[in-house]
């Protein structure tokens, strides 16, 4: 049982870790894309 909640956890991790990766890609690339329209 506690094995089974550290597994959940560590999947809560992990998709929260991605969640955060692809945040970051998508106002890197609205950045981009601003700073482009800018030039």
């Amino acid at each position: 049982m506690k094995f089974r909640k550290e597994l959940i956890r560590l999947d809560l991790v992990r998709d929260m870790v991605i969640y955060f990766i692809l945040v970051i890609v998508a106002l890197i690339l609205i950045f981009n894309i601003d700073y482009i329209g800018r030039g």
